[in-house]
């Protein structure tokens, strides 16, 4: 305490075989562990650890060939940190700041256990960086690790930081949250997240995948917030096996998935929802189960939704555009989303689309365009000055017993139709049921078409 330093000079050299500990716990000025530029501090001979609760600074280079070395108490350093394989550096308390001239390397692990850990300069370790308790936050634009392991504690970094894993990452436990930094898995990298623990977080923090994934928490609610973002990118893919929800409610700007990449909804028969914002411009993979968008986003990519499973778009404002196309023998249901967008001469693509709840309102000159079938089943309204079109060879049923809305909008059928229920169907502004040539539309109900 009360200021005792140990300093390693210019051109000295300490090495720290031993197992011991030097403690900053007799209080008055903080103790500290300097390594001065030219000066050496190495970690050899023993494999057990070794722990420093004052304050490290360091300038020079810091050695950790063997065992453990945990610095605890905080400090700075501009110098150079290497790990050698086998070995492990651990940050385990106090706040650690590696300025920008600052480099971290080697083959070994690196550790933050506890306290605050803030990497502005270079991180290459090519083993493995764990993080399991306290805060890491890697602000530099050129940080790499092999593996990465969060089970714990808070990933973060602010923009235009990122941190690259070209190897395995797993996430257990712990948040993303930091201040618009992100983690990105490379081509070649895995991503494995799973856990059941509630309160986690993904907040101003962006998780991207290059490489292959498998998202299997059983997490009732994963919370987000101020841009948020989990990013598959061209060539990613993403398998969700787990059963679970991601809802935006931190406030600030709205959180996201983006996928660019491919994202295979798997496995499980049960229900996962993004209460967020969902962009598709890649593609989507409904094989198992219901997967539920109830944020809106942007849709102009592939959808492919199996026999059996169901996409199910279930609030917000989903902006649809010419690549939109959803196949397959399942379902897609509109059940309290809007459905808007396209530009004149547009066309979104359906196999089987239901209408329960919301709104299909493609904008004047654009087209929805159902192949298979097109169940208009309940209260949803079609408007918005474009056109529904149920193609050569498909079908159109109206159903249910419930009053409906057609409002500047064109309904054309091409295929076959059947109007077999009681209800009413509320016209005006221009609003068309067109049976085009070919095609057969039979009123077997009691119901009224009314303007």
């Amino acid at each position: 305490g009360s200021g005792g330093t140990l300093r390693v000079l210019a051109g000295g050299t300490l090495d720290v075989t031993g197992d011991f500990g030097i403690l900053y716990n007799q209080g008055g000025a903080v103790a500290r562990l300097v390594v001065v530029a030219g000066g050496t501090l190495r970690r050899i001979t023993s494999t057990n650890p070794v722990q420093f609760t004052m304050a490290a600074d360091d300038s020079g280079t810091v050695n950790v060939q063997t065992g453990t070395l945990d610095l605890s108490g905080g400090g700075s350093s501009s110098g150079l940190l290497s790990v050698s394989i086998g070995a492990t550096l651990e940050f385990g308390g106090g706040t650690h700041t590696l300025l920008a001239g600052s480099s971290v390397t080697g083959a070994g692990s690196v550790q933050i256990t506890a306290g605050t850990l803030n990497a502005a300069g270079g991180w290459s370790i090519t083993g493995t960086t764990l993080l399991s308790g306290g805060a890491a936050n890697f602000n530099g634009t050129s940080m790499a690790t092999g593996g990465l392991i969060v089970s714990g504690g808070t990933l973060g970094g602010v923009s235009p930081g990122l941190l690259t894993v070209s190897g395995p990452m797993t996430w257990s436990g712990g948040n993303l949250t930091g201040g618009g930094g992100a983690t990105r898995v490379l081509s070649g990298g895995t991503l494995a997240v799973s856990g059941s623990s509630t309160g986690r977080q993904i907040n101003n923090y962006a998780l991207e995948l290059a490489g292959t994934g498998t998202w299997n928490t059983t997490i009732a609610n994963m919370n987000s917030g101020s841009g948020g973002t989990l990013r598959v990118l061209a060539g990613g893919l993403l398998d969700v096996t787990g059963d679970f929800g991601i809802s935006y409610n931190q406030g600030g700007a709205a959180s996201l998935v983006d996928n660019q990449g491919t994202f295979n909804r798997i496995t499980s028969a049960g229900v996962v929802d993004f209460s967020l914002p969902f962009n598709n411009s890649g593609t989507v993979n409904v094989t198992t189960g219901t997967l539920e968008l109830s944020n809106g986003g942007s849709q102009n990519g592939a959808i492919a939704v199996t026999g059996g499973a169901v996409l199910s778009y279930v609030a917000g404002t989903f902006n649809l555009q010419n690549g939109q196309n959803a196949t397959g023998a399942g379902v897609v249901q509109l059940n309290g989303a809007t459905l808007s967008g396209l530009a004149v001469g547009d066309t979104a693509r359906f196999t089987n689309l239901v209408l329960n709840t919301g709104a299909l309102n493609p904008a004047a000159g654009g087209t929805v365009r159902v192949a298979g079938l097109l169940d208009w089943a309940g209260t949803a309204s079609l408007g918005g000055g474009g056109a529904t079109l149920v193609a050569l060879g498909g079908t159109l049923t109206l159903t249910g017993t419930v009053t409906r809305q057609l409002n500047n909008h064109t309904l054309e059928n091409g295929g076959t139709a059947t109007w077999a229920s009681t209800f009413t169907l509320n016209s005006g502004s221009g609003a068309v049921i067109r049976n085009r040539a070919g095609g057969t539309f039979t009123m077997s109900g009691n119901g009224s078409y009314l303007y």
